[in-house]
């Protein structure tokens, strides 16, 4: 049994409020939780929980212990992984394609939709037209455009009669049909596809063999005879014995466990009168499948959207940080350029009258210069005064 990994996050004061307005038991049950393993969450993110008998008091009217304050924490965000086990049929009913595909199944089993098998070949589909050309051909080479069909010589008609049929009625249930000419990621013996709900299937129709002991030619006994090591040894033959096997490829689909693949010739049953179940199979995989590759992709979208809400977090703590140290810089700036005015006052006052041209009236203006190139109060002023205008 498969089970399936969940996630989802909530706000660290939201988790604080719902705690303290609803049992523990609950809310772990809503969010797919044990009580202990939210609980463990809670003292892990330190968010205060209501003491034993808490709700029972609520209830009786009995006096309660007040609801403590939630205390800083350095992360609000906190996120919850948990394995889910699925039910028997783990398929979202919500989805267009599992409504569509369950009123096919419907289709199906009606009595009335039965896929008969006609007992000549009338108006072959394109591709079983192009299968018997190149399958009666010894010499072909061209057997990969061919449908993948697998049978003795005697078996051949009828083979082509149930193909020809499925098809034509896979087309007419709005189905696409195609053979995988040349493709590198295809098996060799599944290059036929049915293509349902975004799903491709590789299918083929193989007759299914009976082995026996070889009997022997009066010219093949002499010749054994001739060599000690083939005088008493048996050999066998595989001969097909008129009973099909219809497949379908789980290879690369992730098929659910225990879907069917094959549908056999039986005593009572023949492939002629399975058709119907064979699509059947056929959509129950196909909606399994498209669910999970859904699944997957709302995955992967929760969880690029976890990265980019990370990553705008990481943005803004880095942007404050940065305003910050700029804060940081301009007071030490500020305090530095009225040192400096300080100092040139000082010396003013100590010196007296300062002849003008002199080396220390040059000093005092390039003291001053250097006080207004920190100040940055005046900058941050003239910028919000040019911003405003």
């Amino acid at each position: 049994m498969y089970y399936h990994k969940k996630h989802f996050s909530i706000r660290r004061e939201e988790l604080y409020e719902r705690i303290w307005t609803q049992p523990v038991v609950q809310i772990a049950k809503e969010y797919g939780l044990s009580d202990v393993g939210l609980r463990k969450k809670c003292k892990k993110f330190k968010i205060p929980l209501p003491p034993l008998g808490y709700w029972q008091k609520k209830q009786f009217g009995k006096p309660i212990l007040e609801r403590p304050p939630l205390p800083p924490y350095g992360e609000e965000e906190i996120e919850f992984d948990f394995f889910e086990k699925p039910e028997q049929d783990n398929v979202e009913t919500a989805e267009p394609h599992v409504t569509e595909g369950l009123e096919k199944i419907r289709f199906e089993q009606l009595e009335e939709n039965k896929i008969k098998v006609p007992e000549l070949l009338n108006s072959p589909h394109p591709f079983i037209i192009r299968t018997q050309e190149i399958l009666s051909s010894p010499k072909s080479d061209s057997k990969k455009k061919a449908l993948d069909i697998y049978v003795g010589q005697n078996s051949f008609n009828r083979a082509l009669r149930i193909i020809d049929t499925l098809i034509k009625a896979l087309e007419a249930r709005g189905f696409q049909v195609s053979i995988a000419d040349e493709c590198f990621n295809v098996p060799d013996d599944y290059k036929s596809r049915i293509h349902m709900f975004g799903v491709s299937f590789g299918f083929c129709l193989k007759e299914q063999t009976t082995r026996r002991e070889k009997i022997f030619t009066k010219e093949e006994l002499k010749e054994r005879a001739k060599n000690p090591w083939l005088r008493n040894s048996i050999e066998y033959v595989w001969e097909h014995n008129g009973k099909f096997t219809l497949s379908i490829s789980r290879w690369g689909l992730g098929l659910p466990y225990g879907a069917r693949i094959n549908w056999s010739d039986g005593d009572k049953i023949k492939i002629e009168d399975q058709l119907n179940k064979f699509i059947i199979g056929l959509l129950k995989s196909a909606i399994h499948i498209r669910s999970e590759q859904l699944k997957k992709e709302r995955s992967e979208q929760e969880r690029l959207e976890r990265e980019r809400r990370r990553a705008e977090k990481e943005r803004l703590r880095k942007e404050e940080e940065a305003r910050i140290e700029e804060l940081y810089n301009e007071v030490t700036d500020w305090h530095m350029a009225e040192y400096i005015r300080a100092y040139i006052k000082a010396v003013k006052d100590k010196h007296g009258e300062i002849t003008s041209g002199s080396e220390l009236d040059k000093w005092t203006t390039w003291a001053s210069k250097q006080a207004d190139r920190l100040d940055s109060l005046a900058k941050r002023l003239s910028k919000n005064e040019n911003k405003m205008g």
